[in-house]
C-alpha cells in the first residue's frame, strides 16, 4: 500500500506505514524495494547508499539492486566509485541485466574512458543483437566522444530512422549537426527533441545559445 501513495504523491503517508529503519541484509527485498522508493523521493541518497549496500550483499543475484546501489553513488556523485564497482560484478550478472550495461557505458563516457565503454557496448551488443537502435546510439557517443563527427552524424541518424522515440539520440544528433555547423539540420532535431522534452535544461541551454532569437513551433 505504501507503493500506492508514493504513486499518489503521498509520501509523508506511505513513510508512516514503512519502517523507519530497515536492515538490508535481513528485510525481504519487497520492503527493501519500497523503502529504496521513499528514500530516493526524500531524496535520503546517503541512506539509500547504506541501504543498498547491504542488500546487494544479501542479495548479489539481484542486478536490479546493483543498479539502484550505482545509481545512489552517482547521485552523491561517486563516479570512480561506481566504475570500481561495476568491475566487481559477475560479468555474467551484468549480461542479464542490460541496464546495468547500458549505466555502464553511460559512466566511461562521463568519464572519456572512450575504449572501455566500447568494450561494454561490444558486449551488449552481442548480448543483446536485436537492439539495434541502441548500438547505434552508443557507438555515435562514442563517435562524438572522439570528435568524429561525421560517423557520430551517422550512426545517430541511423538511431532515429530505426526508433523514432530515442529521443537522446535525436538530441545528440543535434549537437553533432551544430559541430558540423549544419545549423538548420540541428535546429529541427533539436526543435523536436525539445516538444517531447521542455523541461530538458541542457537542450534549453543549447537552444537558447543557438536559436533563442527565431521563431519556432515551440512558441506556438
Amino acid at each position: 500500500y505504501a507503493d500506492y501513495l508514493m504513486d499518489d504523491g503521498e509520501v509523508d503517508r506511505a513513510a508512516s506505514l514503512l519502517p523507519e529503519s530497515v536492515d538490508g541484509a535481513t528485510a525481504e527485498l519487497e520492503v527493501i524495494q519500497s523503502k529504496l522508493r521513499l528514500l530516493n523521493l526524500t531524496q535520503d541518497f546517503d541512506g539509500a547508499l547504506a541501504l543498498t549496500a547491504a542488500a546487494t550483499q544479501a542479495h548479489p543475484e539481484d542486478a536490479e539492486m546493483h543498479l539502484a546501489h550505482v545509481l545512489a553513488l552517482e547521485r552523491l556523485g561517486k563516479r570512480d566509485e561506481i566504475i570500481a564497482y561495476l568491475d566487481t560484478l559477475d560479468p555474467a550478472l551484468c549480461i542479464d541485466a542490460p541496464s546495468i550495461l547500458l549505466f555502464q557505458v553511460e559512466i566511461l563516457l562521463a568519464t572519456s574512458a572512450l575504449d572501455a565503454a566500447d568494450e561494454v557496448r561490444e558486449t551488449y551488443r552481442k548480448s543483446y543483437p536485436n537492439q539495434t537502435p541502441t548500438d547505434e546510439y552508443l557507438q555515435g557517443r562514442i563517435a562524438f566522444g572522439r570528435e568524429d563527427f561525421e560517423s557520430a552524424k551517422e550512426r545517430f541518424t541511423l538511431a532515429v530512422e530505426m526508433n523514432p522515440r530515442m529521443d537522446r539520440a535525436r538530441f545528440y544528433l543535434g549537437l553533432t549537426l551544430l559541430q558540423l555547423e549544419d545549423l538548420s539540420a540541428a535546429r529541427v532535431a533539436l526543435e523536436l527533441y525539445l516538444r517531447d522534452n521542455p523541461d530538458d535544461r541542457q537542450a534549453r541551454q543549447v537552444w537558447s545559445r543557438y536559436f533563442d532569437r527565431e521563431r519556432s513551433v515551440l512558441e506556438l
